[in-house]
């Protein structure tokens, strides 16, 4: 984290920057702009070496580390010392992550393997064995949206990979799974909700006492674009909205570009912004996100709103609160369910001090 005194040299490069730019020296401007990344001390970024998926291009060493494991030794040893060291010493070799990650599962130790294959994939995002088998890992787990998202984001960002067919296949098929997994969930709340409104029907004899659990049914059997939706609007009746368009259509922007790789374009995305000072933010189902203007004020680069907006955004793609109702209560009234001062999530996310240089906001 920068010192104050840091945080206010670098604003400053960044202003005077900024003031070149307007005056349309780029030249200059990017001068200013690289001057202001230095000032935060940031590592040098790490070298990727290029995939390689022939064990013949690689060095003498690694020939033999993969001789050992294709040797078919049953000995733990014998397959987790050269695979562990392939990894380590030649991550660029592709077939070595899917091979250890295989091991590592058939020994019992799950985690471990799909936190193997979520490394190897954050260092070649572009290798269709790599993205396979993470999707084999999360249907092992039956996350089958998590399993989707994997599918749908590799041919989103692949467009023109000859693989990137097979995976809209693969994240439309998964994506049929959760739904229908989510159908399962919900029935079993429903029943709970109306066997919990007769017992209220029964102990009281006021059928309007149920009436919560109904309405909140008939959300819930519309799918979490309808809750999201729903809560948007109670929740934008009882909280102070931003009355800036310009503000409004920066941070539409930055979000939409987000969620147009985010891999659910089935909601509709939107974007609040609650007049409030504090470093707050959350998420609705179905894609509505409400941000607090302090967050935005706070915000020194593009890059720090985008990396706010996509944490939430993240919540909402991967279901977090639609998922918490579906396995909760469907007696509960939504507003409940989607209090105002808190998250479905149960967290606040802050915004954090994201060091990159970028267009600044204000």
């Amino acid at each position: 984290m920068l010192s104050k005194a840091a945080r206010e040299r670098r604003l400053a490069i960044l202003m005077e920057g900024d003031r070149h730019f307007q005056a349309g020296d780029l030249t200059l401007a990017r001068t200013y702009y690289q001057k202001a990344k230095a000032e935060t001390n940031l590592p040098p970024p790490r070298f990727t070496p290029p995939a390689i998926l022939e064990i013949s291009q690689l060095p003498p060493a690694a020939q033999i580390y993969w001789r050992e494991v294709q040797g078919g030794s049953q000995l733990y040893s014998a397959q987790s010392v050269p695979l562990r060291l392939l990894v380590e010493q030649f991550p660029e070799f592709i077939p070595a992550h899917v091979k250890l990650a295989e091991f590592l599962f058939q020994q019992g130790s799950r985690q471990e393997a799909h936190a193997q294959l979520e490394q190897a994939t954050s260092l070649y995002p572009d290798q269709p064995e790599l993205q396979r088998a993470l999707v084999a890992s999360y249907d092992r787990q039956k996350q089958w949206l998590e399993a989707a998202l994997t599918a749908r984001r590799f041919a989103i960002l692949n467009p023109d990979h000859p693989a990137a067919p097979e995976f809209e296949h693969l994240a439309a098929e998964r994506m049929q799974r959760f739904r229908r997994q989510v159908q399962g969930q919900l029935r079993e709340s429903m029943i709970v909700g109306a066997l919990t409104g007769l017992v209220g029907v029964a102990i009281t004899g006021n059928p309007l006492l149920s009436l919560d659990s109904i309405q909140m049914m008939a959300l819930m059997m519309q799918g979490e674009a309808a809750i999201g939706a729903s809560a948007a609007r109670q929740i934008s009746r009882q909280v102070k909205l931003l009355d800036d368009p310009d503000v409004q259509a920066y941070v539409n922007e930055v979000g939409q570009k987000l969620a147009n790789v985010a891999g659910r374009n089935e909601f509709e995305y939107e974007f609040f912004i609650i007049n409030d000072d504090s470093l707050n933010a959350f998420a609705l189902p179905g894609g509505k996100i409400f941000i607090h203007s302090g967050a935005i004020l706070k915000a020194n680069t593009e890059a720090e709103l985008a990396g706010l907006l996509a944490h939430e955004l993240a919540h909402a793609v991967l279901s977090h609160g639609f998922r918490l109702v579906t396995q909760g209560t469907a007696t509960a009234n939504l507003t409940r369910l989607l209090p105002v001062g808190a998250t479905l999530q149960g967290c606040w996310s802050q915004a954090t001090a994201v060091t990159w240089s970028g267009r600044r906001i204000f």
